[in-house]
C-alpha cells in the first residue's frame, strides 16, 4: 500500500483537518470502518466519534449507529 503524504499548515485546527483526511483516505482505501479502526489502531466505536466529529462521509449512515447525547450516569435504553 502506498505511504498517505499531507502537509498540515501551521494554523489553529491544523491538527483536526489532518486526523479528518487521514481517516477518510484509509476509509477510501480500505473500505470499511472495521478494516480503517484496525488500520488506525483504534476502536470502530473512537473512528465513529471521529467520523461524525469531522463529518467524513461514510457507508454506516443508513441509520444504524448514531451517536448519543447523553449525560454522564444517565441509564441507557434496553
Amino acid at each position: 500500500m502506498e505511504p498517505i503524504t499531507i502537509t498540515i499548515p501551521d494554523e489553529q485546527g491544523a491538527l483536526d483537518r489532518a486526523e479528518a483526511m487521514i481517516i477518510a483516505e484509509v476509509l477510501k482505501r480500505r473500505g470499511t470502518i472495521a478494516e480503517t479502526a484496525e488500520a488506525l489502531g483504534i476502536t470502530r466505536h473512537a473512528l465513529k466519534r471521529r467520523l461524525v466529529k469531522y463529518e467524513v462521509p461514510h457507508s454506516s449512515q443508513r441509520g444504524g449507529w448514531r451517536p448519543r447525547n447523553r449525560k454522564a450516569g444517565e441509564a441507557t435504553a434496553a
